[in-house]
């Protein structure tokens, strides 16, 4: 069987001859490999779209790729792994490695041109500049034509005026390097309502349509563009799933009250996505809540969330007490053109922004 593994700046490379028992981690590292990435590399996956109910689903690099892309997995069909961000830190600036870094800019980037994070014009702007900045250098630059930005795009159905704000705000970051102006987009693009939420569709005890968001600091409900619950990590006594239903069991005001415990469930479409959407909160509250996996275990932590699964990278903790090597070889920014037509044309994107329509609007700075 072979692969083929999307980058985030659109590239690919080609996996040959699995064996049955490849696991998820060995083609992770390959792609981190062909990447240049060497550190700070557990805030990455590697994820395939699930013909079911097409889907992204996250590879569990503890189990062989066969294993997990089921009856597909033969030779005559052409398996895509995409590379992704899959654990967004609250304030991304305080990645170390530069190559590290620009592959958040690239998956945000991505979120930003296919609507699954919205914002107001003038920060469409303000974030399409730090672009511009990083990739073309100075406004003024002789390197460059006048008309530079005429297929910059940052955001679907992107309204004609916003190249010219784009090119405003660029005028102001004369001076700054591309490193200088990723830590700015970064810094901007982390404070949107979505940024780093994971969304899955689910029904509620009304039978209505909601999405729950999994993200570093909650799990939070959606109805169409409003936020109805924030449930953070501390708040949470459980997690669980059973068939198609995922439930969460609510830490009560009173600590000591165990008949005041509150427990909310959803209905989703089958069992897979109950379990994909449960796996990926076990995941981000090991990631973001713990100091150490194997510590967590000994102790009994996990044990809350059920299930013999468990998180088995590093933490971020354990990332932000590493010295990453700084980035020794300059690396090329991929042409904003290329970057934006790929995505425009669909790739990657997920059916969620098709069935709840636009995500709510940040207004201001």
């Amino acid at each position: 069987m072979n692969v083929t593994i999307v980058l985030l700046d659109g590239g690919q490379f080609e996996v040959q001859h699995l064996r049955k028992g490849t696991l998820g981690k060995e083609i992770f590292k390959n792609a981190c490999n062909k990447i240049g990435l060497t550190d700070e590399t557990d805030y990455f996956g590697l994820r395939f779209i699930n013909k079911k109910d097409a889907e992204f689903q996250w590879v569990d690099n503890e189990r062989s790729i066969k294993s997990q892309l089921g009856k597909e997995a033969n030779d005559n069909v052409t398996h895509y792994l995409h590379f992704a961000v899959k654990f967004f830190p609250i304030n991304p600036t305080s990645i170390k490695n530069d190559l590290t870094r620009y592959q958040f800019v690239l998956q945000l980037r991505e979120s930003l041109l296919n609507g699954r994070l919205e914002c107001s014009i003038p920060i469409y702007a303000l974030l399409g500049s730090f672009i511009a900045q990083a990739e073309f250098g100075d406004y003024d630059s002789p390197d460059i034509s006048a008309n530079y930005l005429e297929d910059f795009k940052v955001c679907p159905d992107q309204p004609p005026e916003l190249v010219e704000k784009i090119h405003d705000y660029h005028r102001r970051h004369r001076g700054m390097t591309p490193e200088q102006a990723e830590l700015n987009f970064l810094d901007n693009v982390r404070k949107l309502p979505m940024y780093g939420v994971h969304r899955h569709l689910a029904l509620d005890v009304n039978c209505e349509k909601v999405f729950i968001g999994v993200s570093n600091v909650a799990v939070t409900v959606y109805r169409g563009s409003r936020l109805m619950s924030t449930f953070v990590w501390p708040q949470i006594l459980s997690i669980g799933f059973k068939s198609k239903k995922f439930y969460i069991k609510i830490k009560p005001a009173d600590e000591d009250d165990d008949f005041c415990k509150t427990s909310v469930g959803f209905k989703l479409s089958d069992r897979v996505a109950a379990k994909r959407l449960w796996k990926i909160c076990v995941e981000h509250h090991t990631f973001f809540r713990l100091e150490n996996v194997d510590l967590a275990e000994k102790k009994g932590w996990l044990s809350r969330f059920g299930s013999r699964f468990s998180y088995k990278g590093k933490t971020e903790h354990e990332i932000m007490k590493e010295d990453p090597k700084p980035t020794e070889e300059p690396f090329s920014r991929v042409s904003s053109k290329r970057f934006s037509e790929r995505v425009l044309k669909g790739e990657g994107i997920s059916s969620l922004r098709v069935i709840f329509g636009r995500i709510p609007r940040s207004e201001g700075l």
